[in-house]
């Protein structure tokens, strides 16, 4: 497999502000989906199951920002020992 030249951290940065904005919306989406099913006394569960879902995605997605900024500012993490 060729070696892919490493990409900008401005443009991953761009891509993640998309990818996050996405996520949010997915997220309320699903709430409002779920609130919407259990007003008028339905099963919500298997949506709420989704929002879980997306709103894990969007955490993934908010700490590899970070570390992607963190690593701009040349902060690194300690690891645990």
């Amino acid at each position: 497999m060729p070696d892919l030249p490493p990409q900008r951290r401005s443009r991953s940065l761009d891509r993640f502000e998309a990818e996050i904005v996405q996520a949010e919306l997915a997220c309320t989406r699903w709430r409002m989906q779920a609130e919407g099913l259990e007003a008028a006394g339905r099963d919500g569960r298997q949506v709420r199951g989704l929002l879980g879902v997306a709103e894990e995605r969007l955490a993934r997605l908010v700490r590899s920002r970070e570390v992607l900024l963190a690593g701009d500012e040349g902060v690194e993490e300690s690891e645990p020992a």
